[in-house]
């Protein structure tokens, strides 16, 4: 259970840290491509290699930098195509996208179990006992890095 609610709490904490922002965009003109990679997600299209063999023009920015990890880039796609969506785009190019080291995270943990047993013979006053134990010790180090993107918000023509 503890190690449930630690990892709830990482997970807010890791979320809480991401950030996409949108910025409209003048003065680009219209521009066309080579083509190139792209997948369609929620209606918009994210070129990730190259730029559409089509006329187009770039209205906004979207800036997007968060902690990397699988609960915080898994969404990434996605809010980058809903905050496109939602500005009058119909594609993303992404321009960017690096990584930055940021530090480690350490964890570690120790059990020590003991048994210990006397037995006292009183017809004899002999004593007698036993104890044994064991110990484990265990220490992960996680690097840490934020990603930090950007894309041009196109729209086709």
């Amino acid at each position: 259970m503890k190690t449930l609610l630690s990892l709830l709490v990482a997970v807010v904490l890791l979320t809480g840290c991401s950030s996409t922002n949108y910025m409209s965009y003048s003065g680009s003109g219209i521009q066309r491509g080579r083509g190139g990679a792209y997948q369609t997600l929620h209606g918009i299209d994210l070129w990730q290699e190259g730029a559409p063999n089509r006329s187009f023009e770039v209205i906004g920015i979207i800036t997007d930098s968060r902690p990397v990890g699988p609960w915080t880039m898994g969404p990434r796609a996605s809010t980058v195509a809903n905050l496109a969506r939602e500005h009058g785009g119909q594609g993303v190019i992404q321009q960017s996208d690096v990584r930055e080291f940021v530090g480690y995270s350490t964890t570690q943990n120790a059990n020590w179990n003991q048994y210990q047993s006397n037995n006292e013979n009183c017809r004899n006053r002999n004593s007698y006992g036993y104890g044994y134990g064991n110990a484990t010790a265990n220490s992960t180090t996680t690097p840490l890095y934020n990603a930090h993107a950007r894309y041009l918000v196109i729209r086709y023509r």
